[in-house]
């Protein structure tokens, strides 16, 4: 068993078909499960069973650039699988989350205020129908 515990900050996004998807954070790498609660005879409460699993949402967030691929991809709609990369220090891949068909649920742009200097972001979810983690070798 590897103890090693990985960092968070050095990561980047893989979808088909698209190639500038650096972000400074991503959420949601995750999902859930439905319960089942059955009452049974004899049995004073209830018990639980496992149901359905439910995959979350991507919530991703990057630094506002000319390249339009993500919003082109967000007006399509168009469902492309991908993945949420994790890397060490030296930019080699330690963790792998995949997902197929994902699309775009929300794109948002950035919040405009004249007061204030901060770096323009934009703001992307994809939903997905599941995550496979996969951790990579050591390299």
């Amino acid at each position: 068993m590897n103890l090693d515990l990985l960092r968070g900050d050095c990561f980047h996004l893989e979808i088909d078909g698209i190639s500038a998807a650096g972000f400074a954070s991503c959420r949601g790498l995750g999902g859930g499960r439905d319960l089942l609660e059955y009452p049974e005879g004899g049995f004073d409460g209830v018990r639980v069973f496992a149901g359905a699993q439910r995959a979350g949402s991507l919530l991703l967030e990057r630094g506002l650039c000319r390249d339009r691929s993500l919003w082109e991809w967000f007006e399509q709609g168009d469902p492309r699988a991908g993945a949420v990369v994790l890397l060490d220090a030296r930019g080699r891949e330690t963790a792998r989350w995949s997902f197929d068909c994902g699309w775009p649920r929300r794109w948002e742009g950035p919040e405009l205020n004249a007061d204030a200097q901060r770096v323009a972001l934009e703001r992307l979810e994809i939903v997905h129908e599941g995550l496979r983690w996969r951790e990579s070798p050591a390299s």
